[in-house]
């Protein structure tokens, strides 16, 4: 069960959820850590195709080489993890300000109920996010 705080460490645990049900949140809401992301992917790709051509290539430099991937790979996982870290404290701190308002939207149901639903994006008192 999660903390019902808008902490955030709560809003890393709904990111990692939702990317484990494959919804990757970075390509909607943060275009900076899907790029790293995709560079991270690209290693991991690299990687495996070095692994491919081991037996043609010499010990030494497949060794080399994987060792650099790795390094690259670690680098931006930790650049990334500083991002998202950024990016999650601007969320959580416009939601502690008070100043983010949800709009609902009012409709009725097949059935005759009413039922309420909020649009896309939320908006700031002064503006939009």
């Amino acid at each position: 069960m999660l903390n019902q705080s808008f902490t955030t460490e709560n809003f890393r645990d709904i990111f990692d959820r939702e990317n484990r049900r494959g919804r990757f949140l970075e390509r909607e809401f943060f275009p900076e850590i899907e790029k790293i992301v995709n560079e991270v992917k690209a290693c991991t790709v690299r990687i495996r195709q070095l692994h491919r051509k081991k037996g043609t290539l010499s010990q030494e430099y497949f060794e080399e080489e994987k060792s650099k991937l790795k390094q690259k790979k670690r680098e931006l996982t930790a650049e990334k993890e500083v991002l998202l870290t950024r990016e999650l404290d601007k969320v959580a701190s416009i939601i502690a300000s008070g100043s983010l308002q949800i709009k609902l939207k009012q409709g009725t149901a097949p059935n005759g109920k009413t039922i309420y639903w909020t649009g896309r994006e939320p908006v700031l008192h002064g503006g939009e996010i």
